[in-house]
């Protein structure tokens, strides 16, 4: 954490509703795992085009999601990414499911 009420670092691996306070879940987990998926297979930090904390959690809150590099990224590991990372944590697979 920053100081007062900013995110920093680990912001990019944080499920939007812990961004909004709310406690971390096994849902909120699954999104992390989504985002990590995403780093190993991109080479890259999610969001890794977007420099600043606040633009990352203002994409994150929005709902939308890292940059697709397809080359990287087939349609099986995209669709496995998009739902762990639904903005709706009750549509997150669990992780028994991933």
């Amino acid at each position: 954490m920053g100081n007062g009420s900013e995110i920093t670092g680990a912001v990019r691996w944080l499920a939007p509703e812990c961004i909004q306070g709310k406690l971390p879940s096994s849902a909120s987990d699954v999104y992390a795992f989504g985002m990590t998926i995403y780093e190993a297979l991109v080479g890259k930090t999610p969001y890794f085009h977007i420099s600043k904390s606040n633009e990352v959690t203002a994409c994150k809150l929005a709902g939308e999601l890292p940059l697709r590099e397809p080359e990287k990224i087939n349609d099986e590991a995209w669709d496995l990414i998009q739902r762990s990372c639904d903005l709706d944590p009750l549509e997150h697979p669990t992780m028994e499911d991933v």
